[in-house]
């Protein structure tokens, strides 16, 4: 016989001793502890926008993904598939193979999760069947108010796999592991509002003793205050909901007529990074199609006060920030204002 020819059965008895001595894994399915989904706002939740949650879905097999095995998954839920908290409106959720599944697993429907156009396992989990994940998405068809709710469903696992080789509808070299088993996935999630944050901090600008150099907070120096007003949700805001009112402070008045260090309009706008998608515009105190007003006792917003004049702008208790537009997820953008020091 010819050495490669020896040398080829050689290896494919030792292939088969290593197949038919290898102790068979069995199949397990469980069902994991409840998971915790995290935060999201209504908003983000109705309109589709919280990320695929990857969850364990209670099967695991450590044997390999050859042709001829058999893995499916069915799903079922006692109450449509529904986001539920006591006392508070439905929401809903869906539950893929895969994370760029296009379709939602339909109850009572059982999916091949060994046919790579629905879900590659292969890629997935490196050829063992492993830890097989389901993929969760979370929806509301309104606002949900705000509360944890409860997600729950069964994923009723069917299985049959060789240890060895399949030569037909035979294991050969090998053990079958089959079985059918369900596993109850449940799942929390808190809705709870993540509305607009606005921070502020001021700086003194200029004084009448030094100037620009080093100035100090003494009476008749000029500030410069900074807002910065940020969208911390996973969605945009509502158009033109973003609605800022700044209170003067002890002790200061708005000054118009500038900060004494800078020049330009005195009340300056900043798009942050990314950008806020907002349109924002001062042009003079009087003009009412800006978008900013200017509050006084007695007046309310219809309040004009004269800059330079510093007992006008005292009158002014609180400026009004009136952006356009729908401020973008995870964005900001800056306001910085001139007061005096009185």
């Amino acid at each position: 016989m010819p050495v490669i020819a020896l040398l080829h059965r050689l290896a494919l008895a030792s292939l088969a001793l290593v197949l038919w001595s290898a102790p068979a894994a069995a199949c397990t399915v469980t069902s994991p502890a409840a998971s915790d989904f995290g935060s999201h706002s209504p908003n983000a939740i109705k309109a589709a926008a919280v990320p695929v949650v990857e969850r364990f879905g209670g099967f695991y097999c450590a044997v390999s993904l050859l042709g001829g095995n058999v893995l499916t998954a069915t799903i079922s839920n006692a109450n449509s598939f529904k986001l539920t908290s006591v006392g508070h409106p439905d929401g809903a959720f869906e539950v893929f193979p895969s994370k760029t599944s296009s379709s939602a697993m339909a109850s009572g429907v059982a999916v091949n999760f060994l046919n790579p156009s629905v879900v590659d396992l292969a890629a997935l989990l490196g050829g063992s069947a492993g830890n097989i994940p389901l993929f969760i998405k979370l929806s509301s068809a309104g606002l949900l108010t705000p509360g944890t709710y409860n997600g729950a469903f069964r994923v009723t696992w069917t299985w049959k796999f060789c240890s060895g080789v399949w030569v037909g509808s035979t294991c050969t070299l090998g053990t079958v592991d089959q079985g059918t088993a369900a596993s109850d996935i449940a799942f929390t999630v808190t809705v709870a509002p993540k509305p607009v944050t606005v921070t502020m901090s001021g700086v003194t600008t200029w004084d009448p003793i030094a100037g620009t150099t080093f100035p100090k907070a003494i009476v008749g120096a000029k500030k410069r205050v900074t807002v910065v007003v940020s969208n911390p949700d996973i969605v945009p805001t509502d158009l033109n909901s973003v609605r800022v009112e700044i209170p003067s402070q002890a002790g200061t008045a708005l000054a118009l007529e500038g900060d004494g260090a800078s020049i330009g309009a005195p009340i300056k706008f900043t798009d942050g990074t990314p950008s806020s998608t907002l349109a924002f515009s001062y042009t003079n105190a009087g003009d009412g199609a800006d978008d900013v007003d200017f509050f006084a006792d007695g007046t309310g917003w219809a309040y004009v006060p004269t800059p330079g004049d510093a007992v006008s702008q005292r009158l002014v208790k609180k400026v009004r920030l009136k952006p356009r537009g729908k401020l973008a997820p995870g964005s900001s953008f800056t306001v910085t204002l001139p007061y005096l020091v009185y």
